[in-house]
C-alpha cells in the first residue's frame, strides 16, 4: 500500500496520472528496482494501478472488500486462516497467563 500512496503523491491531476521513473520509486519506497517493478504489477493485477505505458502509472480508485475478495476469492481464504491463527494465538496466550499467575499466586485475572 505504500506504493500506492506514493503514486497518488505523485499524481499531476490535471493529467490524472503518475510520472516517476520507476529509479525515483525506487529510492522513495526503499526497495532496489526490480522488487518496485514488481510490486508495480501487482497493484495493476489487483485493479489499483492501470500502467498504459512504461513510466505512466493511474491510480484506480480501490475495490469495495466484496468486490476485491469476489475477484481474489484466495485472498479471503488467507484472510479468514490468519485471522483464526491470531484469535487462537491470543487464546493461548491468556491461558498461558492464567496458568502463570496461578503457579505465582496472583490472583487477577
Amino acid at each position: 500500500m505504500y506504493l500506492y500512496t506514493l503514486l497518488i503523491d505523485y499524481l499531476n491531476v490535471d493529467i490524472g496520472a503518475a510520472f516517476p521513473s520507476n529509479e525515483r520509486l525506487s529510492v522513495d519506497y526503499g526497495k532496489s528496482s526490480k522488487t518496485t517493478g514488481l510490486h508495480l504489477r501487482d497493484l495493476e493485477q489487483a485493479g489499483l494501478v492501470a500502467i498504459p505505458s512504461k513510466g505512466r502509472y493511474i491510480p484506480l480508485e480501490p475495490l469495495s472488500a466484496a468486490d476485491f475478495y469476489a475477484r481474489f476469492p484466495k485472498a479471503w481464504t488467507n484472510y479468514t486462516e490468519a485471522f483464526a491463527t491470531a484469535e487462537q494465538r491470543q487464546k493461548d496466550d491468556r491461558q498461558r497467563l492464567r496458568k502463570y499467575r496461578e503457579r505465582k499466586g496472583d490472583t487477577r485475572n
